[in-house]
């Protein structure tokens, strides 16, 4: 594995040559204003000259290891207590030499990864009432480490990111989600928390999984053969962006600066245009497989962490089914990769867009039901319903407030272990009686209701399996479902559009997750690969 882009060298001053002083190299995420996830093992890991000691000390527990002969160490310190161990701490890593370096002004608190694509990544100061929440985002006890945008074809050790505390000048950047989600746990948790938001637009999930994992499921190979098969034509137009690049700024040099001889005062030529990459893999890196896991997420482990929030599955709609693969496979292969095997994984469902009216063919219903499928099938995961706070005609919705508090429902809820907390109510069962379906619910919580006067959003279907708008109608913690139309029911299904309008809540007013009955075949089965040209 090759070593690239910003190391934190620790040096001693005067020293001319390498070879005369230790350089222990550091990940970014290991540096001042940090938190420290509480109740695990505090890790340390880098790089330093084979065979060289690096030791660790902070707040009485210190730890040691020698680099093996590929320069590689890692050891860990033993648990920091939030409430015991306060800070400001201060965090001294020390070489072969003696020589260290040290780290200040580090809290122990949560430490939740925040990742996805576009949503996620949507600042606070582009998201609803910007202005008025970041004015008000004193919070030196919210902990930000944003990771900017990059790729690479390999995993990289570290990246060009630093903590920093939570403030109207540092928050407004940031991911909107991600900060309206720490700031609820802050406090309902009263513990410094640690947000890291890893999270680039437009990407799919196979940009945050290695490589080699996606080419060993027969689901999931088919994107790793595609790339292989337009590789040639991605490099080719790589190579050309980049003559096209290198012509343009000679020219943009030629035109604002005078040749020998020429006056100073020469007027300016007409800017040149900047070539513009055309969106494939070889240009727009968003879109290649494992280029976010290599720049964005390998460079992060295993620093200890209470789980990842998850905000994703836009670019994957049009092959929902695959992601059924995906999606399980992405958090098994994190939670191996942070070496935390049962680490908690909270999932955004998608919201509306598109405003389709009908319920015939749904990408993105299928997608949801993809997570919710998840969800039920992979523990310690937990869903934020989100269908109910979108935009029709705007895949980034602006109200992320809901979402934060809803991710924190659900972390209250299954992390903290806090079972007066609400979350929304998913589907469980459903059992046919006479011509109608009655359906059942896990997370009621103090029941189920109504927002209006009549449920809307459910359909009901025969043998034919062609759905019809149900009639339907709480019957204590169940949902009693029929048409007049279809007298031998089979299936039933909820929200199963582009953009739902149904109105089933839990009393606490939390939005029910679509879903369905059927195992039928999907509008997007078989789709293994997209044409992103």
């Amino acid at each position: 594995m090759k070593l690239k882009h910003i190391f934190f060298v620790l040096v001693v001053a005067g020293c001319s040559s390498v070879s005369s002083w230790a350089a222990v190299k550091l990940p970014a995420v290991l540096g001042g204003n940090m938190v420290i996830q509480q109740g695990k093992p505090f890790r340390i890991w880098g790089m330093a000259e084979p065979g060289e000691a690096v030791t660790a000390d902070i707040a009485g527990r210190s730890g040691s290891a020698k680099a093996d002969a590929t320069g590689r160490f890692s050891f860990e310190l033993a648990p920091l207590d939030a409430k015991k161990d306060t800070g400001p701490l201060e965090l001294s890593i020390t070489g072969g030499d003696g020589k260290s370096v040290k780290f200040r002004n580090v809290v122990v608190g949560e430490v939740w990864l925040c990742s996805g694509q576009s949503n996620m990544r949507l600042t606070v100061k582009e998201c609803a009432s910007g202005d008025k929440e970041i004015a008000a985002a004193n919070y030196e006890s919210i902990r930000l480490f944003y990771v900017p945008d990059a790729d690479s074809t390999e995993p990289q050790f570290t990246m060009n990111a630093q903590w920093r505390a939570c403030s109207p000048k540092t928050v407004g950047g940031f991911s909107a989600a991600a900060y309206y989600f720490g700031r609820e746990l802050h406090k309902q948790l009263g513990v410094p928390i640690g947000l890291i938001d890893s999270s680039r637009g437009y990407s799919p999930a196979e940009a945050w999984l290695p490589e080699e994992l996606l080419a060993s499921n027969p689901i999931t190979k088919p994107i790793m053969d595609r790339q292989a098969t337009l590789k040639p034509r991605y490099e080719e137009l790589e190579k050309q962006y980049a003559t096209d690049l290198a012509a343009w700024k000679e020219e943009r040099r030629a035109a604002t600066q005078p040749a020998a001889g020429e006056s100073v005062d020469k007027p300016a030529a007409t800017q040149p245009l900047r070539p513009r990459p055309r969106r494939v893999w070889g240009v727009d890196r968003r879109l290649r497989p494992a280029g976010c896991y290599n720049a964005m997420l390998y460079p992060l482990a295993p620093y200890s962490i209470a789980g990842v929030v998850w905000y994703q599955g836009e670019s994957n709609a049009t092959r929902a089914e695959q992601y059924r693969t995906l999606l399980p496979m992405l958090i098994d292969h994190w939670r191996k990769l942070f070496a935390q095997p049962d680490m908690p994984f909270g999932i955004v469902q998608l919201t509306d867009h598109v405003n389709k009216e009908n319920a015939i063919d749904s990408a993105w219903a299928e997608l949801r039901d993809a997570q919710l499928t998840t969800v039920r099938s992979v523990p310690h995961t937990g869903l934020a319903v989100t269908n109910d706070v979108g935009e029709p005609f705007n895949i980034h919705p602006v109200n992320k407030q809901d979402v934060g508090k809803r991710l924190a429902a659900w972390a209250l809820a299954r992390v903290y272990e806090r079972p007066d907390q609400p979350v929304s109510p998913l589907y469980s069962s459903f059992a046919i009686e006479g011509s109608a379906i009655r359906i059942r619910f896990d997370d009621v919580g103090k029941g189920l209701a109504v927002k209006g006067n009549v449920l809307a959003g459910f359909e009901i279907a025969g043998a034919d399996r062609k759905y019809v708008p149900a009639e339907a109608r709480i019957d204590g913690q169940t949902i009693f479902v029929s048409s007049p139309s279809v007298t031998a029911p089979v299936a039933v299904r909820y929200n199963w559009t582009d953009s739902p309008k149904g109105n089933l809540f839990s009393v606490d007013g939390l939005p029910a997750s679509p879903f369905r009955t059927d195992d039928w075949p999907l509008l997007t089965a078989g789709v293994r690969t997209v044409d992103w040209q």
